[in-house]
């Protein structure tokens, strides 16, 4: 298998990266999204560069600055750090992705690695900023924190790693999902055109300042290892692997690292679907729920396959790519439940019926200065208003908004995002107005 820390990769995601990189500088802004069943917005991370509190740092914790190097070419303003990241064996890790974190626990960036293993962001505004690797196959071997201004050589390790074929009655099948969990986290990975993958085996990432401080005096125990604790890959894996059109497949497998030196090849033969699960979503008056309700289904037998599709106009859904065995199933619409059932199983034909009604009023929010003046272009984040912003009015405005709780965030351009509550329990075809100030922004 080809080693993906130096090509062209042919697969999607390698493509898309590199395709955004070049357009953007390598630079992405986080983009919000919804988590789905709930109505709080708290998973959405999308911050403007985060502010983090004063005060002494310890340790640069970064690789050996690069004089003369790829890295000290990099262009580097005094509110910036920059890095390039080095595979000693292979030279740059030319896919990836760089997040850089803050004291207060809080993302600040997310960039992506150039052809030539290069990112350059913003700084956190005091104290260091924090360096965090995301790839498939390789990972950092100890913390890496940056000072405003910086230019370093960050050096990485290739994890223990599956190289993973997936096959349906001997073609290749591509785009297919593996998803690899054990006792350190979840890794995953798709194939490319020859249905091929590498994924590296789950590890926890290294405790970092940011950890220590972001989490009230303590390291973020769960989600980053200590410097004492022995990195490694080995105990109980699961493997799970999703295509459109197939039966997900799973597998469980009790591994060393001594069983790995390095890699190991599995092969995945997938067989046909079972047939989808379909149906309708109505209220109890038989009224069909709409296009922004969702149907998500989680299989009982294996706990990471999950499923998700969309209502049409008239209230009806098809959740395919199914497996032996049953599924539980949730509607939610805007971030509420509204209807589940707890076992069904693929050929079945349902009729969901929600107590919540299929519509609901206008809500409008006007957001306002601590002075009383409209605030444009606030972003609404939460239910039926995620990625919203407000006009020159300081207003936004959605229809069939059904009743119940919403948890919203509100951000104004350079003011910490603000958290409210928007209760809803007038009728459809009423109309409610809201409104919202935001001191100091």
């Amino acid at each position: 298998m080809a080693d993906p820390r130096r090509r062209g990769s042919g697969r999607a995601w390698a493509a898309a990266a590199l395709a955004v990189a070049a357009a953007c500088g390598a630079w992405l802004a986080l983009r919000d999204s919804e988590t789905a069943g709930s109505a709080d917005p708290s998973e959405d991370r999308a911050e403007p560069a985060a502010r983090p509190p004063s005060g002494p740092r310890s340790g640069g914790g970064g690789g050996e600055v690069a004089r003369g190097s790829a890295a000290a070419s990099v262009g580097v303003e005094d509110m910036q750090v920059a890095g390039v990241l080095i595979d000693a064996e292979s030279g740059p890790l030319a896919e990836g992705r760089i997040e850089l974190w803050c004291a207060d626990g809080r993302l600040g960036a997310v960039a992506r690695l150039d052809e030539v293993g290069r990112f350059v962001g913003p700084a956190c505004t005091e104290g260091q900023t924090c360096v965090r690797l995301q790839h498939p196959v390789a990972v950092q071997p100890r913390p890496w924190s940056l000072s405003h201004g910086a230019a370093e050589r960050l050096e990485v390790e290739l994890a223990p790693r599956l190289e993973i074929s997936v096959r349906a009655d001997g073609r290749a099948v591509a785009d297919a999902l593996a998803l690899v969990r054990s006792g350190e986290g979840v890794r995953s990975a798709s194939t490319d055109l020859a249905g091929e993958l590498e994924v590296a085996l789950p590890r926890l990432r290294p405790c970092d300042p940011c950890d220590a401080e972001g989490a009230e005096g303590g390291l973020a125990v769960g989600r980053c290892r200590g410097a004492e604790a022995a990195g490694g890959a080995a105990g109980e894996l699961t493997i799970l692997v999703q295509a459109d059109g197939f039966a997900p497949s799973s597998r469980a497998l009790s591994l060393t690292l001594e069983d790995i030196e390095g890699s190991l090849a599995l092969a995945f033969d997938l067989e046909a679907a079972a047939p989808a699960i379909t149906g309708e979503v109505v209220d109890a008056r038989g009224r069909p729920f709409d296009a922004r309700t969702r149907m998500l289904a989680r299989s009982l037998d294996r706990p990471d396959e999950a499923h998700a599709a969309k209502l049409d106009a008239a209230g009806q859904f098809e959740l395919s790519s199914l497996g032996r065995g049953q599924y539980r199933l949730r509607a939610v619409r805007d971030g509420l439940e509204i209807a589940s059932l707890d076992a069904a199983e693929g050929g079945e034909v349902l009729r969901l019926v929600s107590d919540r009604p299929a519509s609901g009023p206008t809500i409008t929010i006007r957001v306002e200065d601590g002075s009383g003046r409209p605030l444009p272009g606030v972003r609404v984040d939460g239910g039926p208003f995620s990625g919203a912003i407000t006009d020159e009015a300081g207003a936004v405005e959605r229809e069939r908004v059904l009743p119940g709780d919403y948890a919203l965030r509100l951000r104004a351009h350079g003011c910490e995002a603000q958290r409210r509550t928007l209760a809803v329990s007038a009728s459809a075809g009423e109309a409610l107005e809201v409104g919202f100030a935001l001191p100091g922004c």
